[in-house]
């Protein structure tokens, strides 16, 4: 039983298809939701 979620995506995946994702989440009953993230590495665009 999963009672925690971890989502991590780069700057290619659309903001629709993450949003999708966090919904699907929150429809499954779970929730902990996590965004993984990473220092910038670059100037921001």
């Amino acid at each position: 039983n999963v009672d925690e979620v971890f989502v991590q995506a780069d700057e290619q995946v659309p903001y629709g298809v993450v949003a999708q994702v966090l919904a699907i989440v929150r429809q499954a009953g779970i929730g902990k939701m996590g965004l993984v993230t990473d220092p910038l590495t670059r100037e921001p665009r």
